[in-house]
């Protein structure tokens, strides 16, 4: 479930908060929701918003699906920001609410299983590599392909030989 959480095409949603040195200025804000290029490739913000009232706009909320490596510090340096502090608030419907500082707790079954609907969990449960199920069916303790087994060939039992003298 972790593993696809994670991998792109699943397109988890990622909120964060971000602090930043300046005001985001309008026409980088239109920039991030058209998308920018990046050193590795496009990058769009799902949705992006203003955080707090007033005319100070350090405060920013920004939505992503990517995962790319420092994706959120990389997108605002490229526009001229500083990132003072970033916190993801929120990850695939799940947030830290209720959550102190530095804690953590058990997800509740009905999250469990809302994350397996959202990235299809257990869809592929029981079946062969070959299907696109367990990549590590067949493996050993670290995933490696056992070696198989020596066959042994077993000798049959020799059946007796028919009689050839008969009883007259």
């Amino acid at each position: 479930l972790a593993e696809r959480m994670m991998h792109p095409k699943y397109n988890v949603e990622k909120i964060y908060q971000v602090s930043l040195d300046m005001n985001l200025r309008k026409e980088d804000f239109d920039k991030l929701l058209a998308g920018i290029e990046l050193e590795d490739g496009y990058i769009k913000a799902d949705d992006l918003s203003y955080v707090g009232d007033g005319e100070d706009h350090k405060e920013v909320g920004i939505v992503l699906h990517s995962g790319r490596n420092r994706i959120v510090r990389r997108v605002f340096e490229h526009l001229g920001y500083t990132v003072k502090y970033l916190d993801r608030v929120g990850y695939a419907g799940l947030t830290k609410k209720n959550v102190p500082k530095g804690k953590w707790r058990f997800l509740e079954p009905k999250e469990v299983g809302f994350l397996k609907m959202k990235v299809g969990g257990d869809k592929q449960k029981g079946r062969s590599p070959i299907e696109g199920g367990n990549k590590n069916a067949g493996r050993g303790k670290r995933g490696v392909a056992e070696k198989p087994a020596p066959v042994r060939k077993t000798k049959k039992a020799k059946e007796p030989e028919p009689d050839t003298e008969s009883e007259d």
